[in-house]
């Protein structure tokens, strides 16, 4: 790709089942919405520096995603940007990451750890939902919206929440599976 790109437009590599690496230039300012969706084969990527949305349905359907690296200045995980990346192990986000939308890591039965970032205020409806193998997940304090069903069918999850009770702004069935909650945990530095 020319250093010259600034775009990556919607579904532009969508279903490039033989894509397994590609390196971006950092010109790369947007990319669009399902723009590596059910590439399976596609192993890991580093987004550029200039990135500040993961759009709706980005990494949608990447199997063999093993690793992504997010880099400071991203502030949104749209909807579905990881949903049923299979192979994704462990996820941290920089601290300018605000907002994790509606099923953005749904279905990813790998994910074991998240390391969140303590400047995020929403975490949508069912973002981790059938995580299966996701151990731990840190709440910070600046979290004030969590929607239905979060972290639903996450069978191995503690939840490390730093509120001392359930704020008024989580759904009531932010976590319907009755999932360990340790209220007050202090984040360590």
């Amino acid at each position: 790709m020319p250093e010259s790109l600034t775009v990556i437009e919607s579904g532009t590599f969508s279903g490039c089942l033989d894509l397994t690496t590609i390196n971006l230039p950092s010109s790369i300012t947007i990319i669009g919405s399902g723009a590596f969706a059910d590439c399976y084969n596609l192993r890991g990527l580093i987004l550029p520096e200039e990135i500040t949305t993961i759009e709706d349905n980005l990494f949608d359907g990447c199997k063999n995603l093993h690793g992504i690296t997010i880099l400071e200045g991203v502030t949104r995980i749209g909807e579905y940007a990881f949903h049923e990346c299979d192979s994704l192990g462990n996820i941290d986000m920089p601290d300018t990451v605000v907002e994790i939308d509606d099923y953005a890591f749904a279905y990813c039965y790998n994910l074991t750890n998240v390391i969140m970032s303590e400047n995020v205020i929403s975490i949508g409806e069912r973002a981790f939902v059938s995580c299966y193998r996701l151990q731990t997940i840190i709440i910070p304090e600046s979290v004030t919206y969590i929607g239905l069903n979060a972290f639903y069918f996450c069978d191995t999850l503690t939840i490390n929440a730093a509120h001392t009770s359930k704020p008024e702004g989580w759904d009531d069935m932010w976590n319907p599976d009755h999932r360990t909650v340790v209220w007050g945990y202090v984040i360590a530095d």
